[in-house]
């Protein structure tokens, strides 16, 4: 564990710029840049053990009021950096010791080489410190970021939404970052063809269509075919001519396009573009209705019809008219059912 610990602090090197320039730092945020350079120890604030923590805070004793946050910052390499304060703590005008206390630990600092009582008052500064930067950089939404996205402010927001919890996180093709900024939308409980539309338009950056209402058939089970000597053949009432039935009510369309050569290529049935907006998909409308996906293509960058160069039926390859000019050419069209 000690061994696993130190691995994780010798990336914590990015304090060295700021020794000779203590003075001038702000004391929360050289600890948000300790805090997002150990992404493999507890959050700073977290850590069940002193052991665990990526920094050591401490105050240095002093009888004047202070003139900066932060009074020394000692890194060096193969050891635990360290960051004192200038004011808060338990010595100075403004701690809750008494002043002889902190010009006795002042004196035995300087004058006898001894540390033992300011290190005694560092145990206390190490956890007070470190839980006071917690309770701040929990209400700061942007640090949540610094990490692996999964701060106080990631699971409140999430939770708006419905992705909350971590189980939910990394789990298809659409980013959590995605989800999240547009929690406004997945907050909703109407979830409208038009935002869906919108969603699309800005995960891929492309023209996007939703059409509703788009014809379609549902297959009935064997149980429900009309057939003689059953009970739903009743003519103007229960009868069925088929194995299927039109429907306009379950299904809708995305168009998308035009596009060109590139953009294309990206929704072929097995590319992360279609895999991502499957994934947007579920998470929009969930599983129950019956959707397809219509490619437009630029005529002038579509690929011509043309043995061995690699076309792909019904997917991008185009026999067409080249003395009738046009501008977009109907690509593939991919249904996905229930």
């Amino acid at each position: 564990m000690a061994g696993a610990a130190g691995t994780q602090r010798a990336d914590l090197n990015a304090l060295a710029p700021f020794v000779d320039t203590a003075s001038r730092q702000e004391y929360f945020a050289l600890l948000r840049l300790v805090d997002a350079a150990s992404p493999g120890l507890p959050p700073l604030g977290r850590a069940p053990r002193p052991q665990q923590e990526a920094v050591r805070l401490s105050q240095l004793p002093a009888l004047i009021f202070a003139p900066s946050e932060v009074a020394e910052v000692c890194s060096q390499p193969g050891s635990v950096p360290r960051i004192r304060s200038a004011g808060f703590g338990v010595y100075g005008p403004n701690g809750p010791l008494q002043l002889h206390l902190t010009e006795a630990a002042w004196d035995q600092l300087h004058n006898q080489q001894d540390d033992s009582l300011v290190a005694f008052a560092d145990v206390f500064h190490q956890r007070l410190h470190s839980l006071f930067y917690r309770a701040w950089a929990d209400s700061q939404p942007v640090i949540s970021f610094d990490r692996d996205g999964h701060g106080a402010f990631t699971r409140m927001l999430g939770s708006l939404c419905g992705y909350g919890s971590e189980t939910l996180s990394k789990r298809d093709a659409v980013s959590d970052a995605f989800k999240l900024l547009h929690a406004g939308f997945f907050a909703r409980s109407v979830r409208s063809a038009g935002a869906l539309q919108s969603l699309l338009g800005e995960l891929f950056g492309v023209p996007v269509k939703v059409h509703e209402h788009v014809r379609g058939y549902i297959e009935l089970e064997p149980s429900q075919w009309s057939q003689l000597s059953r009970d739903n053949v009743g003519l103007a009432h229960s009868v069925v001519l088929g194995k299927r039935v039109p429907d306009v009510q379950y299904g809708f369309e995305i168009e998308i396009g035009p596009l060109d050569r590139q953009q294309y290529e990206l929704f072929a049935p097995d590319g992360f573009a279609m895999q991502a907006l499957t994934a947007l998909v579920h998470n929009w409308v969930g599983v129950e209705y019956r959707w397809q996906v219509k490619l437009l293509a630029h005529a002038a960058t579509a690929r011509p019809l043309q043995l061995g160069k690699g076309a792909r039926l019904s997917f991008d390859g185009w026999a067409r008219d080249l003395n009738v000019p046009r501008q977009t050419l109907q690509g593939a069209t991919m249904v996905h059912r229930q």
